[in-house]
C-alpha cells in the first residue's frame, strides 16, 4: 500500500483456534453394517482473532464452554470401508465475546493487568449462561476410513462448524476443515 510518499505492507488477518472436548455415548443400535450412538460431551473453545486493518490492529475473542448432545451414525460397506457421520449441538452454554467483536471498554479493563493469564480470566468472568435463545451452533462430520491391517488404517474427516449469535452483535462463523488420518491400534 502507497501512503503519500511511504510504502506499507499489509498483514493478514490471523486466528488462533483451541478446543477440547471429552464426551460419552451409548450404542443404539447395531447390525452387520451399521450402529449408532447417542451421547453428551463438554467442549471448551477458544478463538482469538487479530484484526490487521491497514496501519492498525485489533483483537477479538470468543470463548465457550457447554454441554452438547450427540448423535453418530457408522456404515460399514465391508472389513476395509467405513463411513461415519456425526452432529453435535448445545444444550447449555457459557458464552464470553466482546459486544463487537473487538476491543471495547470493558476489553481494556480486563487487559489492564498486563498479565496473559488473568486476562484470559477476566474475558472468561465476562460470560454468560445461554442456550438456544442466544447462541446456535452445530458441528457435522462425515469420515471415510479404510483398513489396509488389523491394525493400521488411512482416511479423512470433513467437519463443518456454523455458529450464530445475535446478543449483543450479530456473530455468524461458518468453519469448514478437511483433514487426513492415520490410525494404529495397538
Amino acid at each position: 500500500m502507497q501512503m503519500d510518499d511511504h510504502s506499507h505492507g499489509l498483514l493478514p488477518h490471523e486466528f488462533l483456534f483451541i478446543n477440547t472436548a471429552y464426551g460419552t455415548g451409548i450404542l443404539l443400535n447395531e447390525d452387520n453394517y451399521s450402529r449408532q450412538w447417542i451421547g453428551g460431551s463438554f467442549k471448551g473453545e477458544i478463538q482469538a482473532a487479530f484484526y490487521n486493518f491497514m496501519l492498525s490492529e485489533m483483537f477479538g475473542y470468543y470463548i465457550e464452554f457447554s454441554l452438547n448432545a450427540w448423535y453418530r451414525y457408522n456404515y460399514k460397506f465391508s472389513d476395509k470401508h467405513l463411513i461415519s457421520a456425526q452432529a453435535e449441538i448445545p444444550l447449555v452454554s457459557w458464552l464470553a465475546r466482546p459486544p463487537y467483536l473487538a476491543e471495547d471498554d470493558k476489553f481494556i479493563e480486563n487487559i489492564s493487568s498486563h498479565n496473559k493469564f488473568k486476562t484470559l480470566l477476566a474475558f472468561i468472568g465476562d460470560g454468560e449462561i445461554v442456550t438456544v435463545n442466544k447462541l446456535q451452533w452445530i458441528n457435522l462430520s462425515v469420515e471415510y476410513s479404510y483398513s489396509i491391517s488389523k491394525r493400521f488404517s488411512l482416511g479423512a474427516i470433513y467437519r463443518f462448524v456454523f455458529i450464530h449469535s445475535n446478543e449483543p452483535r450479530t456473530l455468524l462463523s461458518y468453519h469448514h476443515n478437511l483433514n487426513l488420518t492415520t490410525s494404529i491400534n495397538f
